[in-house]
Formats: C-alpha cells, sequence, structure tokens
C-alpha cells in the first residue's frame, strides 16, 4: 500500500507486503520471486546504493543509473 500524488513521481508512504507474509505456499512465494526481472533486480540493487549508512527505518528515493 502507498499513498501519495501521482504529479510527484515518488510514493510519500509505501507499506509492503512481502509475499512470504501473505501465504506460506512455497510455490506461491517461488513464482512470485521469479516473476521478478533481471533488469528489475539490477535496478533494485543500484538504487538500494543511495541509502545512507548506517540503515535506519525511512521512506528512501531510490534512483539507478542504468536504463
Amino acid at each position: 500500500m502507498y499513498t501519495g500524488a501521482a504529479e510527484a513521481e515518488h510514493w510519500e508512504d509505501f507499506d509492503p507486503v512481502m509475499v512470504d507474509c501473505a501465504t506460506s505456499s512455497q510455490s506461491a512465494i517461488a513464482n512470485v520471486i521469479e516473476s521478478i526481472t533481471a533488469d528489475e533486480w539490477s535496478h533494485l540493487e543500484e538504487g538500494l546504493k543511495n541509502v545512507p549508512l548506517p540503515l535506519k527505518p525511512g521512506v528512501y528515493p531510490l534512483t539507478s543509473t542504468t536504463s
């Protein structure tokens, strides 16, 4: 779940529900994880490099240099 104005081009709040919190079915969890493309994983990994250390709870914009 998230909130925010579309014109802001980012979420103002984000409350993810991980698939393993929604089901105990290992096959359902595997299907969701396998549906994430290599490109999407790459964008996430690149963006996570921008999260400040030490880690603390918060909402951070993730930018990726890959396209």
